[in-house]
């Protein structure tokens, strides 16, 4: 298996909030209230993904 890492780009937010939002939910489903985990999504994340990545972009 060959495995290729990059930097993730503003462009790349959406596709990293749903790996979060996927993550969180088959991790922390049994562990935290269901009422905490349905109120989270994918698109609630992305925002914070791409303000990150131009932020480190910018160092």
């Amino acid at each position: 298996m060959n495995v290729i890492l990059g930097y993730a780009c503003p462009e790349d937010a959406e596709a990293v909030g749903r790996l979060h939002y996927t993550c969180r939910q088959e991790t922390y489903r049994g562990l935290l209230p269901d009422s905490c985990l349905d109120g989270m999504s994918a698109e609630k994340t992305a925002p914070f993904n791409e303000i990150r990545y131009i932020t480190d972009i910018e160092r």
